[in-house]
């Protein structure tokens, strides 16, 4: 990085954000299966699978069911990882649009969510959130989960949620 570019990314992006993290470096991190980004899938709140992208090829994990041939290492404790994954989602402030029609806030439900994790630093399993994404990419080409099946099931469960309220409201009037 040139001098200065630093310092003017800073300026820029503080004048656009609350606030910015710096994450330390960590020596090899997302490019090996020794040193994984996981990126964990999830549906609405329920988990689908994990990506991991490495500088040479893209796996799933075996133990998810959708293709995937990599067994993380033994030390690396999945379900951990889903824990720390629910919690920052839990952590997310909610997307809010304002309805043209009435001017008031809608609170967009959560769709597909990807948490990527870190989890080995110098050697040992500690995991942290690298980043969330709410609108991901979805690695479709690595690997069988029905990701857009499972989303338009979500979506027409709040469909019909939602018909079911405005219907009860005329009914009640």
């Amino acid at each position: 990085m040139k001098a200065g570019e630093f310092t003017r990314f800073l300026k820029k992006n503080f004048e656009k954000f609350p606030g910015l993290i710096i994450q330390d470096f960590i020596k090899d991190f997302g490019d090996t299966k020794q040193s994984p980004e996981l990126r964990m899938y999830f549906v609405g709140r329920e988990y689908q699978f994990t990506a991991v992208a490495t500088n040479t090829k893209t796996y799933t994990l075996k133990e998810d069911g959708v293709g995937g041939t990599l067994n993380l290492p033994a030390h690396i404790d999945l379900q951990a990882l889903k824990a720390l994954a629910h919690r920052a989602m839990d952590n997310m402030p909610a997307i809010r649009l304002k309805q043209k029609q009435t001017g008031q806030d809608v609170v967009l439900p959560k769709m597909l969510t990807r948490v990527d994790m870190g989890c080995i630093r110098d050697g040992v399993f500690n995991p942290w959130v690298n980043e969330v994404e709410f609108v991901p990419s979805m690695y479709i080409e690595d690997h069988r989960c029905p990701l857009d099946a499972l989303l338009g099931g979500l979506h027409a469960r709040d469909v019909l949620r939602e018909l079911a309220l405005r219907s009860e409201e005329h009914t009640s009037e």
